[in-house]
């Protein structure tokens, strides 16, 4: 049985670059939870046999995009939600939900799972109260474990499906605001699915640490556009581990990130008002540089490049400000005990 508590402080940077992805992904997760203690991943595994688990409980469906360079939390990863996980899930996966997930491993090499997960999980309450009732997500996927040239990669796919009806996103700009004032909801999307991608591959390891070296990794996401206002996702980068003589334990990476707004979100809003609060596209750029000063304690400074041509507050009656291409200095610090 594996549990998890999370607690998040403030408000964070993220609203002020104007970005769609979050710059810090940890925070922004545990939302609406602020300032409390939540229960975010409570899960029971069990092997039924050598190849064939079972796991129950309050999932964290980032889980299952890991990638060897881009992908989880701690003190060696990157920061942007856009290197976590594939932000394509996030409309029919909530990050922490009750579920069922099942893993069958064929092969040492391969590996197949399959989840049925609430789509109104949030990390503020156990979800028994909306598991199976208001929507459902069904999750597949397939992680394969390479070996080319005798260095280590992994490919992997994964498909998401949910039955809950969402707000569509082609709504008539003229009858939004009046149905929202006269309490008439808004016409709704009958499921969403989405296709996700990831990979990554060491071009250099070490044979008595694999874990030593570096390589390249990569995502790319698509959905329906329809009600997920995510409709295409690109990701890439570079990242490794004891790349200077000497320095064994450090870490580093840098990528690029390309998001591209649904067109039926944007279509919704007049061609000035689209550009103006950049409804099309959103790309960054992070680098991070993890230093393990002892084995116990790392630092990792981080640096994000985010161009979102957006203004700064989406809130009507606040004051607007375009900022362009934001930059976004971040540190780490992790203490082990």
């Amino acid at each position: 049985m594996l549990a998890r508590g999370e607690a998040a402080f403030g408000t964070g940077v993220s609203t002020a670059t104007g970005a769609v992805l979050p710059v810090n992904t940890e925070p922004v997760l545990q939302l609406p939870a602020r300032d409390e203690m939540v229960l975010t991943h409570v899960v029971l595994t069990q092997f039924l046999a050598e190849n064939f688990g079972i796991a129950l409980g309050k999932l964290d469906t980032t889980e299952g995009d890991a990638n060897e360079f881009a992908h989880g939390r701690g003190d060696n990863k990157f920061m942007n939600l856009a290197f976590s996980f594939n932000p394509v899930g996030l409309r029919t996966t909530p990050y922490s939900a009750l579920g069922m997930g099942l893993v069958f491993l064929p092969t040492k090499n391969l590996m197949l799972t399959f989840s049925v997960i609430d789509t109104e999980g949030t990390t503020t309450r156990t979800g028994f109260d909306t598991i199976f009732k208001d929507g459902t997500t069904l999750a597949g996927g397939l992680r394969w474990t390479i070996k080319a040239f005798g260095l280590t990669g992994h490919q992997t796919f994964g498909a998401l499906w949910s039955n809950k009806d969402f707000s569509s996103l082609e709504q008539d700009p003229r009858l939004v605001i009046g149905n929202i004032l006269a309490g008439t909801p808004l016409r709704k999307e009958s499921g969403s699915w989405a296709f996700m991608y990831n990979f990554d591959q060491y071009l250099v390891q070490e044979e008595t640490d694999p874990s030593q070296g570096f390589g390249i990794f990569g995502r790319f996401g698509i959905s329906d556009g329809k009600a997920n206002p995510v409709a295409q996702f690109y990701s890439f980068g570079f990242g490794g581990k004891g790349l200077i003589p000497g320095r064994d334990h450090d870490r580093f990476g840098i990528g690029y990130y390309y998001l591209k707004v649904s067109g039926d979100l944007r279509d919704v809003f007049p061609p000035l008002l689209r550009t103006r609060i950049g409804l099309d596209h959103e790309q960054g750029v992070e680098l991070f540089y993890n230093i393990a000063v002892t084995p116990w304690l790392h630092v990792t400074p981080d640096l994000q490049f985010i161009d979102a041509a957006r203004n700064k507050s989406p809130i009507v009656g606040a004051e607007r400000k375009s900022i362009g291409t934001a930059v976004v200095a971040g540190l780490r610090v992790k203490v082990d005990f």
